[in-house]
């Protein structure tokens, strides 16, 4: 059994599974880090004290049900996690590109939640069927039954014409960022400076949230003691990004949010650095 200072000493190893599969449940690596802190907030609040057997599992749990509340948030018209379930005869063969980390996000949303989280759980994570209906709370038939859909339908796409994520930015926004990496780069953080809005927000993310061009100006004065970095404009699901290169030769993502030509916000990702490992990084050319 976990307690939580064993639970605790487990998250650098848990956290970036938690926010691989909240990445492929929701499509989204950059929301999917809010559903894992989501998730670890109520973790700890409702952590039972006998403590916990098989935290991975119990801390899946905990995200499918956040990812499952992210996706009836977002859909238009209502929202069923479940659906019409058949016992299926005979082996279920695993699909080869399903085990590949890098199975595009948009080909997973093509299927339903339920199929999705299933295949995720036997084929990516390695879960037996029965593991995986404990996780999800649901039969171990009715999971059998949406990992045969899951990838028959997955067989049946055409990936060809499986529309992906934003590569690219509008010109105004690509010069805007251009320039900050550039002012970045040449350590003129006074210029950086100017740039941010009087009531920007700083999220240095699973550190810590600050608010207010005064206050969120500190942030810059770590980077003003930090060499040898090297900054990249891009693009990561239709927004502003820049990925960091730091003298360890380890790489992370800055995202930033634009607003009359003024920076609103910056998720810094340093402290969370598998984000841009499940994330598609497209270079500004």
């Amino acid at each position: 059994m976990y307690d939580r200072d064993a639970f605790e000493r487990s998250l650098a190893v848990l956290r970036p599974k938690i926010h691989r599969y909240c990445t492929r449940m929701i499509g989204s690596a950059l929301e999917a880090e809010d559903l894992v802190q989501d998730a670890l907030s109520k973790a700890y609040a409702s952590w039972p004290e006998e403590g916990v057997r098989n935290p991975e599992a119990w801390l899946l749990r905990i995200s499918h049900n956040r990812a499952l509340d992210f996706l009836r948030a977002r859909a238009k018209h209502g929202f069923d996690a479940l659906e019409d379930h058949h016992i299926v005869s005979g082996d279920i063969e695993p699909l080869d590109a399903v085990s590949d980390a890098s199975l595009a996000l948009s080909v997973l949303m093509h299927l339903t939640p339920l199929q999705r989280s299933v295949v995720l759980l036997k084929d990516v994570f390695g879960y037996s069927l029965a593991e995986c209906a404990v996780i999800l709370e649901q039969s171990t038939g009715a999971v059998k039954s949406a990992l045969h859909r899951a990838r028959q339908n997955l067989k049946g796409l055409d990936r060809n014409h499986v529309e992906e994520m934003p590569s690219t930015l509008a010109d105004k926004e690509a010069s805007l960022l251009r320039k900050y990496v550039s002012l970045f780069m040449s350590r003129d953080f006074v210029a950086v400076k100017d740039l941010l809005l009087e009531d920007v927000r700083l999220d240095l993310v699973a550190k810590v949230k600050k608010r207010g061009k005064s206050e969120v100006s500190h942030y810059f004065a770590n980077y003003a003691d930090m060499h040898d970095l090297d900054l990249t404009a891009g693009c990561v699901e239709g927004r502003s990004a820049i990925k960091v290169t730091d003298a360890s030769g380890g790489d992370y993502l800055i995202i930033l949010t634009w607003k009359s030509n003024g920076v609103a916000s910056i998720q810094d990702f340093h402290f969370a650095r598998y984000v841009l490992q499940n994330s598609v990084f497209q270079a500004l050319t």
